[in-house]
């Protein structure tokens, strides 16, 4: 999930934390699922990409931000449209690689503009998303850490660098479920 907004331009998929674990560490639970698993994803794959899948809104954002995101195909992927009350528009692909053992994700923007990171599990469910982009302030490495909450939020956090200097948080906030809206309007 992402927020189009973003200062920077940056989606926020999901910070920084030392309990990011390499998938491609052979003690990892997703590297030794990724070998004996059928099926589209292993299972621990598909329950942190099964997270993401939902109508969300950013706290205190909700009636200028909305995001959908949906199984596409046979839950390979999952597939988040947003829109924003300013116009703005994104289309995000979220999945698995398992020729080499990390997440993945695309984005587009509707006004032109595109971010891919890569993602490693974090924690029990979340996943830490990394990437590079050069702008004019430079080369800026970004981490946003996305992390499910038992009481149904999805919490997100990003820190970025620019040009190799120190890491600052630059969004963290929290997605929330939209209610489900009445039947038959007014």
């Amino acid at each position: 999930m992402t927020v189009n907004t973003l200062a920077g331009g940056l989606a926020a998929l999901p910070l920084l934390l030392a309990s990011v674990v390499s998938a491609a560490t052979p003690a990892s639970p997703v590297a030794a699922a990724t070998a004996t698993s059928p099926g589209a994803h292993p299972a621990e794959v598909e329950a942190r990409l099964a997270a993401t899948v939902g109508d969300w809104t950013i706290a205190g954002r909700e009636a200028s931000y909305r995001e959908t995101c949906e199984w596409f195909g046979d839950r390979a992927f999952v597939v988040c449209r947003s829109t924003g009350a300013d116009g703005s528009s994104s289309v995000g692909v979220l999945g698995w690689s398992r020729r080499d053992g990390h997440f993945t994700y695309y984005r587009y923007f509707g006004r032109g503009g595109s971010r891919h990171d890569i993602g490693f599990p974090s924690g029990a469910n979340g996943i830490a998303w990394t990437s590079e982009s050069r702008t004019a302030a430079g080369v800026v490495r970004t981490t946003t850490v996305t992390t499910p909450l038992a009481d149904g939020r999805m919490h997100v956090r990003q820190e970025r660098s620019v040009n190799g200097g120190p890491w600052t948080e630059s969004e963290n906030f929290h997605y929330v479920r939209r209610a489900p809206e009445a039947e038959g309007g007014g």
